[in-house]
């Protein structure tokens, strides 16, 4: 009898023992967060709201374009989720906000537009074209007797008194004038968003967002301020205003050839 007892207590300590092990790991996550819970997916962009709820912006950014960034005077892509958390269509008007007094990082443009993708590529400013070219007036070699000679247009070779050959004013280089970038087609950036809707905008739509005329090269820690007016029903909503960065690659950019890696 004093045996049984004796298993009985000891079977009893080692129940009370587990339960106490799996109370004390339950006790580990039970009511709280786990750390990968917190962690978010790596995007690029800043959201926003109106005022009034409206209207959501999300994941705004100028599309990243590499070290080099855009060039004064050319066009940049915009990424951005406009979404329509209303249960009635609403329109959009975007546009571009004053830079914040002489903050060297924050630029402007001329205006903001809807563009067709084949005119404003992902990655790449506008296309530069000539503005026009000049070509000098030859001036005629003067004959022995002093008398100026006609030039000659055929394109071909002249010998000159010496014997040696030199190039007609047919076959001279014409300079060009500098080139300025094209300004690609668009229409304004005002967007119908149907009742509870979602309309994006990426570098890679048929249709982009794209900044036109910057007024300075906009890199990488540079922004540019947009403007957000919803309007619904006929009613305006107070003006949305953001600070628009350019987005940073979620990727290191690869070593070059021949470069040393650093230890510690």
């Amino acid at each position: 009898m004093t045996r049984s007892m004796t298993v009985s207590r000891r079977a009893l300590r080692l129940a009370v023992g587990a339960a106490a092990v799996a109370l004390a790991v339950t006790g580990c996550s039970a009511g709280q967060i786990a750390e990968t819970a917190l962690k978010q997916a790596s995007v690029s962009g800043v959201s926003a709201n109106s005022a009034d709820g409206k209207l959501a912006v999300r994941g705004l950014a100028v599309a990243y374009e590499g070290v080099e960034g855009y060039p004064a005077g050319g066009s940049a892509p915009v990424s951005v989720a406009l979404v329509n958390q209303t249960r009635n269509p609403l329109t959009v008007q975007i546009g571009l906000g004053a830079p914040e007094g002489s903050d060297p990082t924050v630029t402007s443009a001329r205006q903001v537009l809807l563009t067709s993708g084949a005119e404003t590529p992902a990655g790449a400013g506008s296309t530069p074209t000539p503005t026009g070219s000049t070509s000098p007036t030859p001036k005629a070699p003067e004959s022995p007797e002093g008398e100026a000679a006609a030039p000659n247009t055929s394109g071909s070779a002249t010998p000159d008194a010496s014997g040696s050959v030199t190039p007609s004013a047919g076959g001279s280089a014409t300079p060009t004038a500098p080139v300025t970038p094209a300004v690609p087609a668009g229409q304004p950036a005002q967007i119908t968003i149907p009742a509870s809707s979602i309309v994006t905008f990426t570098p890679e739509s048929a249709q982009q967002l794209s900044l036109v005329g910057l007024a300075a090269a906009l890199r990488s820690g540079m922004a540019v301020t947009l403007t957000f007016q919803v309007t619904q029903d006929g009613q305006q909503s107070e003006l949305l205003t953001v600070k628009t960065p350019v987005a940073i690659p979620l990727t290191a950019a690869p070593r070059e050839a021949g470069e040393a890696e650093e230890h510690e």
